[in-house]
């Protein structure tokens, strides 16, 4: 999953997105001259150390940032998998011990930014630093092609969303069929609207497996199994969901 979400982002970013990155250059010199200058005003002769110190920790947080983050990812997924729970809570452990002397060390880049500078330096680099990271993913923005894809992909969702008779006849409807659903549940479920999309098609359901003469009443394609007859077409693509998130959470 992470190799292809790195091939995705490597093939498609530029030609959807624009990261704008140029434009945090100015932001980061401008953030680092009032630091050095904050530092010069206190203290000339500590000028070098806090030099040292602020950008050995701005390096230092962005990676404990991302072990911050991995902790969070890894716990999450131990808490709400199903299967291999004890397993997936083993490595959230491990990854968190492995994590903490990292985050020891960022108390004592701080402690030591503090004693060179001053409480206020230290909380300037932060608030820079978070500032940045913030606006590093605010500024981006869509391309001409991003934008025209933005907009198909929410009108489809609009039209598998959309349960109203009303709102079906202007949006054009397809052919209500049990070949419609399955073809277009995969998509329904990517952009979680499974529901509303199940709901719409549960009639349709309900008479094709009387017309089947199946006792166990319609059975999909891809379902492979004797209790379908158990669950409704919105119940099974909710279990459905649940399961399919906890499984990529855990992988």
């Amino acid at each position: 999953m992470s190799a292809l979400k790195a091939w995705l982002k490597l093939a498609e970013q530029k030609v959807y997105f624009f990261t704008n990155r140029r434009y945090l250059i100015p932001a980061i010199v401008f953030s680092v001259a009032i630091v050095g200058a904050v530092a010069y005003l206190r203290s000339p002769a500590s000028l070098l150390a806090v030099a040292f110190v602020s950008l050995w920790l701005s390096i230092w947080s962005l990676a404990v940032a991302g072990l911050i983050f991995g902790c969070y990812g890894a716990w999450k997924a131990a808490l709400t998998s199903r299967s291999q729970a004890a397993l997936l809570v083993g490595k959230a452990v491990v990854f968190t011990l492995f994590s903490l002397p990292f985050l020891a060390g960022e108390c004592l880049g701080i402690f030591m930014l503090i004693g060179f500078g001053s409480l206020s330096l230290a909380v300037f680099l932060f608030a820079s630093i978070g500032l940045h990271i913030l606006f590093h993913f605010l500024l981006k923005a869509p391309t001409v092609a991003g934008r025209g894809l933005l907009d198909q992909v929410e009108g489809f969702k609009m039209f598998l969303s959309a349960v109203d008779g009303d709102r079906l006849n202007r949006i054009n409807p397809p052919e209500q069929t049990p070949e419609t659903f399955e073809k277009f549940l995969p998509y329904a479920l990517a952009l979680d609207v499974e529901q509303a999309w199940a709901e719409k098609f549960s009639g349709v359901l309900s008479a094709a497996g009387h017309a089947a003469g199946s006792e166990s009443g319609y059975t999909p394609s891809f379902y492979s199994g004797s209790n379908w007859n158990n669950f409704t077409a919105a119940s099974f693509t909710s279990g459905f969901t649940d399961s399919f998130a906890s499984a990529i959470s855990s992988s």
